[in-house]
């Protein structure tokens, strides 16, 4: 499965905002609402960035985390990781 981020593809553009840890907050949200408790991640480019983030905060949910072409900071230049 695929997803579309706030904003991208055909999801809604909202006002409520597109940082890393909202749309972390976003995948845990859809996750719960199709019954799925642990996943295999995959994130590319800054779906990578979102994926650290949702390991960071919900780390018991994911089996594997693939990144493809992403990098370890946030927009502000701090380490996901911090």
């Amino acid at each position: 499965m695929a997803l579309d981020f706030r904003g991208h593809g055909k999801s809604e553009v909202t006002i409520a905002g597109y940082s890393i840890e909202q749309l972390a907050d976003d995948v845990l949200k859809i996750l719960t609402a199709i019954g799925i408790d642990q996943v295999v991640l995959v994130g590319h480019s800054m779906g990578g960035m979102v994926a650290q983030q949702f390991c960071l905060n919900h780390g018991e949910q994911v089996m594997e985390l693939v990144l493809v072409t992403t990098i370890a900071a946030g927009r502000e230049n701090r380490l996901v990781s911090q």
